[in-house]
């Protein structure tokens, strides 16, 4: 995945496709850069979860092909949002969240950066059961979700001791 991002790194941005609705997309939207376009998914997938398993939504992309109509998830209407600048540089969002001193450990992607020439553009998911995709032209993930927020819905109302690392992985 990050090879491929990696590779869209001094092209052109052209334009993003999705169903948005409010600043979101449900499920997946299509990068169309000069060289490559890629779909984004953030569909839940059952995965090991404490003693368990959940449905976890997981940040994942895939080479798309520009040729066929893209397909989003949900119902809204579908756009193409152009953006036309050059990819200067790619950052990755990722949380660890440790529960109860090592007990249980898990690690998110939660935003995908493009910086342009001309405006950022993020690609970001808050909590780990939810599909949408927040589309925002800033990179201000802690504004959207604060670590604050990740160690609340993790505590379990104060059971749990919490602790989250958050770090940003430039491509």
């Amino acid at each position: 995945m990050e090879e491929m991002l990696r590779n869209t790194k001094e092209s052109k941005f052209i334009s993003y496709e999705c169903g948005k609705n409010f600043d979101t997309a449900y499920g997946n939207l299509r990068i169309n850069t000069d060289t490559v376009s890629i779909e984004l998914s953030n569909i839940a997938k059952e995965m090991p979860f404490f003693d368990g398993v959940e449905d976890i939504a997981c940040l994942e992309f895939k080479v798309s092909n520009p040729a066929i109509e893209f397909k989003p998830y949900c119902i809204e209407p579908f756009e193409v949002f152009e953006i036309d600048a050059k990819i200067e540089s790619i950052e990755i969002i990722n949380d660890t969240i440790n529960v109860n001193d090592g007990e249980y450990e898990i690690a998110f992607d939660r935003a995908i950066i493009f910086r342009t020439d001309k405006k950022d553009i993020m690609f970001s998911r808050d909590v780990w059961f939810s599909e949408v995709i927040t589309i925002s032209e800033h990179d201000d993930y802690d504004a959207i979700y604060p670590i604050d927020e990740v160690i609340e819905l993790w505590s379990d109302q104060g059971e749990n001791k919490v602790n989250v690392r958050r770090t940003i992985r430039k491509l």
